[in-house]
């Protein structure tokens, strides 16, 4: 389904896979996505509302591109990845702009929704 508050959105589901974000959803579930810039106007705005929402985001290594939902948490003018998980082995932020051994991280959408698998 379309999400109808954004018409024209470019929007599509994802598979959950993994526990990087379990404490909302569970290996297996659906989340519907939402391209960021339909959904947020710019930096500052996507900061502002989106504080504590999943965001897609996406880092880029030597080429090879890896796409993971994390959670986004804004403190001042940080911003910081987060995974949502039980596990101890998720433990650190991944902070938008760092590049010491990425290419780049950017956030290329946001969960809107999810259908969750329990």
């Amino acid at each position: 389904p379309a999400e109808h508050r954004i018409p024209g959105a470019r929007q599509y589901w994802i598979r959950v896979v993994g526990d990087s974000v379990d404490r909302f959803m569970r290996e297996g579930s659906l989340a519907l996505c939402t391209d960021v810039w339909s959904w947020a106007r710019d930096s500052e705005d996507l900061f502002r509302r989106g504080n504590g929402q999943l965001v897609v985001c996406q880092r880029e290594r030597h080429g090879l591109f890896e796409t993971t939902i994390k959670q986004l948490k804004v403190t001042g003018t940080k911003a910081e990845l987060w995974p949502a998980s039980h596990n101890p082995k998720h433990d650190g932020p991944i902070p938008l702009g760092d590049t010491s051994d990425v290419n780049g991280v950017s956030v290329v959408a946001v969960v809107t929704h999810a259908l969750i698998r329990f």
